[in-house]
């Protein structure tokens, strides 16, 4: 994901997190879904960055044997590499990139597609003249070049509020927590319903605790944290996609 410029520039990078989340397959008895991601990138100065992605997904109850024997509880494989660059007359970054998408439950040509995406995320802070972006506006179009045909365009703005703003920068354990409320539009591109109007609204919040600055970890370990979020997606196309109220907790480190 395309994010604003930061002054950090370290020669490589590398972010790794495990994600719980409820269901939303609709069984019945619900459960919770794993999510594990493996982000390297690697800064190649004028050049930009280069990374990789490794994301995957399971879930371990309510599948049939014959579903089990496919692909035991792994639903799904994303496999993604990208580039990214620094715009800074707009202080934004702009990002291309070619996700691999296999579904190991699935047969025949259903196992697997692909698609490219070109997204932007802009630094506002240098907009209004503030210390800290405002809304952190992100902008990303998605192409499936295989299965499905058409895209989806997501519009994204959202806003963390460090300890300072919510009055507990001198308040034990709470010193380390920031809260980010977000809103997402996602635009539907001739993809699911043959025609470009918007799929669904997210509402979302979560909460992250730096657990990094809580046990004073020097900057070169890198940094810890634990995040709970809680989302509403609100679809506007409700033969297709559903409503859903969905929350969880995600474990992250980054270095």
């Amino acid at each position: 994901m395309a994010e604003a410029p930061t002054a950090e520039a370290k020669p490589f990078s590398l972010y790794l997190d495990y994600t719980l989340v409820t269901d939303d397959t609709g069984t019945k008895g619900g459960g919770l879904g794993h999510d594990l991601n493996l982000n390297p990138e690697v800064n190649a100065g004028a050049w930009g960055r280069f990374g990789a992605d490794l994301w995957l997904e399971w879930f371990d109850a309510h599948r049939s044997e014959e579903t089990r024997q496919r692909g035991g509880d792994l639903r799904e494989a994303d496999y993604a590499v990208y580039w990214s660059y620094d715009l800074k007359p707009l202080a934004a970054v702009a990002e291309v990139g070619w996700i691999a998408e296999t579904f190991p439950q699935r047969c025949g040509d259903a196992f697997f597609t692909h698609e490219w995406y070109v997204a932007i995320g802009f630094d506002d802070a240098k907009w209004f003249g503030a210390k800290t972006p405002v809304l952190s506006p992100y902008l990303v179009y998605y192409r499936d070049v295989d299965d499905f045909g058409g895209g989806r365009i997501e519009f994204q703005v959202s806003h963390v509020f460090a300890p300072a703003d919510l009055g507990t920068a001198d308040t034990a354990l709470l010193k380390d927590v920031y809260v980010t409320p977000s809103f997402l539009v996602s635009v539907d591109n001739r993809q699911l319903t043959g025609a470009t109007r918007v799929a669904f609204l997210r509402w979302g919040i979560e909460t992250t605790y730096d657990l990094s600055a809580a046990l004073k970890l020097p900057p070169k370990s890198g940094r810890l944290g634990i995040t709970a979020f809680l989302y509403y997606r609100d679809s506007l196309v409700d033969d297709l996609i559903q409503d859903r109220l969905y929350g969880g907790v995600s474990f992250g480190y980054a270095w």
